[in-house]
This record gives structure tokens, sequence and C-alpha cells, in this order.
């Protein structure tokens, strides 16, 4: 009986593993398709950042 019990709580475990990383797929996946989409609306990502412009050489 232990050996059943301890079976099953390894399959457990492994399919857990398993589905996480698959949600983490869909969800690069659902991102990635969004931005697309998004980009063929029109849409741009701005960055955050600006930089400065360099100084003009003398």
């Amino acid at each position: 009986m232990r050996k059943k019990t301890s079976f099953i709580a390894i399959v457990v475990l492994a399919l857990s593993t398993l589905v996480q990383g698959c949600g983490f797929l869909v969800g690069a996946a659902v991102g990635g398709t969004a931005g697309y989409l998004l980009k063929d609306e029109g849409y741009e990502v701005q960055t955050p950042v600006k930089r400065s412009p360099p100084p003009a050489p003398e």
C-alpha cells in the first residue's frame, strides 16, 4: 500500500509541474499574439527611458 501511495504522490507532483509549465507557455503565447495584433492596429510600444542626446563635438 505504501508503494502505491508513493507512486500516486510522484505522479501528482509531476503532472502539477507540467501543468504549470504549460500555463506559462500559454500566457507567453497570448501576450505575443496580443502584441502582434495591437501593432497591426497601429499601437506602438513606448520606452519609459529617455536618453539625453550626446554632446556636440567641438
